[in-house]
């Protein structure tokens, strides 16, 4: 054997250092190891680091080329506000309503403005049929050459009719058109992509246009054709108001009812009759009252001081002022006269007759005033007969009144209902000529600097978002679908078996995700390296390589006889999951703790080992297999290393034909071998792979199982313990390698 290359390392890793700094180091790697289950998320990022990227790259790759395909978009706004109370010129200017209302009202002006009555108009005062843009054969852009693939879409080259160009015209602007309003605001916004800046400023105008255009229109329109319905309402209330006073006035007519300043004629003469029979009445009253005061004086015999109205005359009056100096004259008289003086008598004979001109003056007063009673009297008979005539007609024409009471009502009612609608009539022929709109223009659109669309700055970051979701969702689904081991924790509860150690990956494998993307491995990469880099691995002293060797080794030799070699044969489920380099690195490890220690390269798949370090035995091995040397004859010694290694394959070849009877009479003399060693290291290769290593589990004394973490399958590690078919006591456990070295 040639391995004088590791001559120079071996004075250092023969010394106690690397042992005493392996043993502080060994029960804490132990802890760690264990905590890889918490840690699975990272675990699958870092071994699917590749398929992540990828997705990654290849979404900023699809959104990269939309952006620099995509057909650039300019939008331009239009602001306008609407009043959603309406005004007015005639009639009531205010109306209130609620906030409801008006918010459905202003949701209903946007979809106004989106309709085809007033599009419509844009594309006709915009000649948008001529369009290239809004014409069938503006398709230029990725989204409208997929349209023509999939069928969906003619070529640039057809030629539509033009009602077949006006609807499309419409389609596209319907599509290029966005109408919203800002929350609680009277205000909407009409936004219009395009091509060019200038065309979408243009045309976010027209549109703002024609929809005031279209208001001013419609509500010329609808003042219009209600102007119309009540000029022709109007006719009809006319002819039904001009019927009711017809009605009317034959009912007065037929019933003699006579009306002026606003009454009835009969009404009117018979108050006048009752105004005249109250005179009358008082007339008679007042002249009975004279005459009975006259009668009373003249009964009485004496001559009043004064005389009131009643009898007020003035030959009353003369004679009275006579009978008062006649009084007076004789009451002088009598005092210095005597009685039958005749100054006395003739005194007396003109006070008597003076008394007796006032007294026939009385009586004459009375009869007068008799004859005025008898007069009053008779004309209150006569007024009363009147009245009672009156009456009666005026009850027949009461009656009447009750049914022209009513023929009036309905002839007033007509009469209010055609003056009301005259008066909508008049306000309505006002406002056809004076347009209120309720929507004004605030802002109109200017051409915009920058482009809408693409938005780089929101695909791109989007785009890396969405392939490092789908990267990592693709991992999870892999890691998923191949039922991988994710830790030790979770190997041991599943198998069954007590973890050895880990061994950590050393050395970088190039391009080994990839090839494990595409489903190739590398022989060299995928057995860490050459056996030379974990030599100096090795050399490390208290790296974690060389202290998770270590360890292993320490927990292979534990039940070590010391009468006894132990012979350990490392076996894996499947090729590349490191069976051979961890049985290289346990024995250089096991060497330079002061053990003997024998290699044995048992793979019959592939021999990597003999391959590596003995190149050149296959006709030694045919000549043990053949009788003609003995097994020992194969080992080959390193005093260096105090290293030993049997080649129970040919170096020179990886496939090989196998004699199995002669393999079993060469394998039946290891035991005697393994006697001069203190351990024995038995390289098996892939269990199920290898017919070789079937063989060597009868002749070995403890089999151990490599596993790869996050590559094995479940299934897989199953199988090959089904396949190995050991003993529970010939199980020594499970080694887990190509762990990363932070988690040791």
């Amino acid at each position: 054997m040639s391995i004088g290359n590791f001559d120079e390392l071996s004075s250092e890793l023969s010394t106690g250092l690397m042992a005493d700094r392996a043993s502080a180091a060994l029960h804490g790697s132990q802890e760690l190891v264990h905590g890889l289950d918490i840690s699975g998320f990272f675990r699958i990022i870092r071994q699917q680091w590749l398929l992540i990227g990828m997705t990654t790259a290849l979404s900023l790759l699809v959104a990269l080329a939309y952006v620099m395909t995509a057909t650039t978009r300019y939008t331009a706004s239009t602001k306008i506000l609407i009043n959603p109370q309406p005004r007015k010129v005639f009639g009531k200017d205010y109306i209130p309503q609620d906030g409801n209302t008006n918010q459905i009202l202003i949701e209903s002006q946007t979809r106004i403005i989106a309709s085809d009555a007033v599009l419509a108009r844009v594309v006709d005062s915009e000649n948008l049929v001529n369009d290239p843009e809004f014409s069938q054969a503006a398709g230029g852009g990725p989204v409208d050459w997929l349209k023509r693939l999939a069928g969906l879409q003619g070529a640039p080259e057809y030629v539509m009719p033009t009602p077949e160009k006006r609807r499309e015209a419409l389609r596209r602007l319907h599509d290029k058109l966005s109408v919203k309003r800002p929350s609680q605001t009277y205000v909407v916004e009409v936004s219009v992509n395009s091509r060019d800046a200038d065309k979408a400023a243009r045309l976010s105008r027209a549109v703002a246009s024609a929809y005031i255009s279209d208001e001013v229109e419609n509500q010329a329109s609808n003042t219009r054709e209600m102007s119309e319905l009540l000029q022709d309402r109007l006719a009809v209330l006319r002819a039904r108001v001009r019927e009711a006073e017809l009605k009317v006035q034959a009912f007065r007519q037929k019933h003699n009812i006579v009306a002026a300043e606003g009454a009835l004629v009969n009404e009117r003469h018979l108050s006048r009759l009752n105004d005249e029979l109250l005179a009358a009445r008082n007339r008679m009253t007042q002249a009975a009252a004279r005459a009975d005061k006259v009668r009373q004086i003249v009964r009485s015999g004496v001559i009043p001081e004064s005389f009131d109205a009643a009898v007020n005359s003035r030959l009353i009056a003369s004679v009275r002022e006579q009978y008062a100096r006649s009084a007076r004259r004789e009451a002088q008289l009598a005092t210095t006269l005597g009685s039958r003086h005749p100054q006395m008598i003739a005194a007396r004979a003109r006070l008597a007759r003076s008394r007796k001109l006032i007294n026939a003056e009385l009586r004459r007063i009375a009869a007068s005033l008799q004859a005025d009673y008898a007069v009053e009297k008779k004309r209150v008979s006569a007024l009363e007969k009147r009245i009672a005539r009156a009456r009666g007609v005026t009850d027949i024409t009461n009656q009447a009144r009750v049914e022209l009471a009513a023929l009036e009502r309905e002839a007033n009612a007509r009469r209010a209902v055609f003056e009301q609608v005259l008066a909508k009539a008049r306000e309505a022929g006002a406002e056809e000529k004076i347009n209120l709109i309720d929507a004004r223009i605030i802002s109109p659109a200017s051409p915009p600097q920058w482009a809408s669309w693409p938005k780089k700055k929101i695909i791109l970051p989007l785009a890396l978002l969405l392939g490092l979701g789908l990267g990592l969702a693709g991992a999870l689904v892999n890691d998923y679908r191949q039922d991988r081991f994710t830790s030790v924790v979770d190997l041991e509860q599943t198998i069954g078996l007590r973890s050895l150690g880990t061994v950590p990956n050393i050395v970088p494998r190039r391009f080994a995700a990839l090839r494990a993307l595409l489903g190739r491995r590398s022989a060299g990469a995928a057995e860490q390296g050459s056996y030379y880099r974990l030599y100096q691995e090795l050399a490390r002293v208290g790296s974690p390589y060389a202290t998770a060797v270590m360890g292993v080794v320490r927990n292979l030799v534990k039940t070590k006889n010391a009468e006894q070699g132990q012979t350990v044969m490392l076996v894996s489920s499947q090729p590349h999951e490191g069976s051979s380099s961890i049985a290289w690195s346990a024995a250089i490890s096991a060497a330079l703790q002061k053990r003997k220690v024998l290699l044995v390269d048992g793979d019959g798949g592939k021999g990597d080992l003999s391959v590596t370090l003995a190149p050149e035995n296959g006709g030694a091995l045919r000549d043990v297999l053949s009788g003609k040397a003995d097994l020992a004859d194969l080992v080959v010694e390193d005093k260096a290393l105090g290293l030993s290694f049997l080649p129970l394959v040919s170096g020179d070849r990886k496939h090989q034909a196998i004699n199995w009877g002669e393999y079993q009479t060469m394998l039946a003399r290891l035991p005697e071998i393994a006697r001069n060693y203190d351990l024995v290291l038995v390289d098996g290769g892939a269990i199920l792979n290898s017919g070789l290593a079937h063989m060597l589990v009868d002749v070995v004394d403890q089999v151990a199982l490599v596993v790869r973490t996050g590559e094995t399958s479940r299934k897989t590690v199953l199988e090959a313990l089904r396949a190995l078919d050991v003993p529970a006591r010939k199980m020594a456990g499970v080694i887990v390698s190509a762990v990363d070295s932070e988690q040791i």
